[in-house]
């Protein structure tokens, strides 16, 4: 909830190809991120009664953030929730020519919750992800999460006419929607009249990036998480264990009884001035495998330590059964499911301090993030004479 827009960087062999860029994000009309923290913790209240928070097919419960909308490229509607009426708001128009290729670049922008986002009558070759190819897979409709990016290939071969690009986040039992419009040029400047592929029996669907492992069996629909897609043949291959190298450690991304947000039970304070000009001031951290876990939430509030490891002792030092080193996929922002967890290998070759949060940004307000503080005796000494950042509190 903020000032947002799209940076694109290419690769300098870049291959120019026809593309769209939609940003999508969730919108209250009323708060911004700091009040809606503060409601969060303090109480919202929907008039006089206070805020249902709603949830999640698998059963998972959202934090009390009121959507009023959602907003592809900074438009959309708002939907009576009683009703069902809209208030007429213009929508963004994607022009396309039948016959050719677009590659659409899907960023989320949002603050809180997670799209599923399909294109009537056509189907999704998902290609990349924060900016990285990934093996092409074809999906009905794919998920993205606040901070991640997909890129997906569009066949522009459907009759001349005008279709919708539908997006719905993952509440159940609200009219939570948002619309842009795919537009074959020739087209008559309407609203579209198409609907959705019907998921069945003899033509199920397939959702790329599903938080949960599936469905229920009447939706017809299969899953597929980010852990069942592969990386391109050409992205560079996970760093492989080398002992006296290799390092593990244990992050728990919860919350300490609700509030406030927490990494391994320890809130972050942002600091007054740089780090970077003030050594005495750093945390000396270098990560080589992260796991990021939220189980945390079944064991007492006493419990959520950094001193959290697997069950199984045999399995430290990257002998988890069932990691996958044939072309993982490589990414910056992943979704962390309630009660699951994610393994996360890097190199720790780019010196400096970098900020690690959750994407929610409520929980980011409150502290849900930590500093990789990566070689800091090799990071350059400031140039003589450079300004000293102070405190301004």
């Amino acid at each position: 909830m903020g000032i947002f827009g799209a940076l694109i960087i290419r690769d300098r062999n870049y291959r120019k190809e026809e593309e769209h860029i939609i940003t999508i994000t969730d919108y209250n009309h009323d708060v911004d991120s700091l009040q809606s923290y503060m409601k969060d913790v303090h109480g919202l209240y929907d008039g006089r009664a206070p805020f249902t928070p709603s949830k999640s097919i698998d059963g998972t419960e959202f934090d009390k953030f009121q959507f009023h909308s959602g907003l592809i490229n900074g438009r959309g509607r708002f939907y009576d929730p009683e009703t069902g009426d809209h208030n007429d708001s213009p929508l963004e128009v994607f022009n396309v020519y039948r016959g050719r290729f677009y590659r659409f670049r899907v960023i989320g922008a949002g603050s809180m919750l997670a799209f599923r986002i399909s294109v009537d009558h056509h189907s999704i070759l998902l290609v990349a992800s924060d900016g990285h190819d990934l093996e092409p897979v074809k999906v009905e409709s794919f998920i993205i999460n606040p901070g991640e990016s997909f890129d997906f290939i569009l066949v522009a071969n459907q009759a001349v006419s005008n279709y919708w690009i539908r997006s719905h986040n993952l509440e159940i039992d609200r009219n939570h929607r948002t619309e842009a419009i795919l537009r074959y040029c020739g087209a008559p400047i309407v609203e579209p009249t198409t609907s959705r592929m019907t998921c069945s029996a003899s033509s199920r669907c397939l959702v790329a990036n599903c938080p949960y492992l599936l469905y229920p069996p009447s939706h017809y629909t299969d899953c597929l998480t980010f852990n069942d897609m592969r990386g391109a043949p050409w992205n560079e291959p996970p760093p492989t264990f080398e002992e006296f190298r290799f390092e593990e450690y244990f992050l728990n991304f919860c919350m300490i009884d609700k509030h406030p947000s927490s990494v391994n039970g320890i809130v972050f304070n942002s600091p007054t001035v740089s780090l970077l000009l003030n050594p005495r001031k750093k945390f000396s951290l270098v990560i080589t495998q992260l796991v990021e876990r939220t189980e945390c939430a079944r064991a007492p509030t006493e419990l959520i330590l950094p001193m959290a490891t697997w069950s199984d002792l045999s399995w430290l030092q990257g002998n988890l059964p069932g990691l996958k080193f044939e072309r993982p996929p490589l990414k910056d922002t992943l979704i962390v499911p309630s009660g699951g967890y994610a393994v996360v290998r890097f190199r720790a070759d780019n010196l400096g301090l970098w900020l690690m949060h959750c994407h929610m940004e409520v929980h980011h307000i409150e502290g849900m993030r930590l500093l990789l503080n990566e070689s800091l005796p090799l990071v350059p000494s400031p140039p003589k004479g450079f300004p000293e950042c102070r405190s301004f509190l």
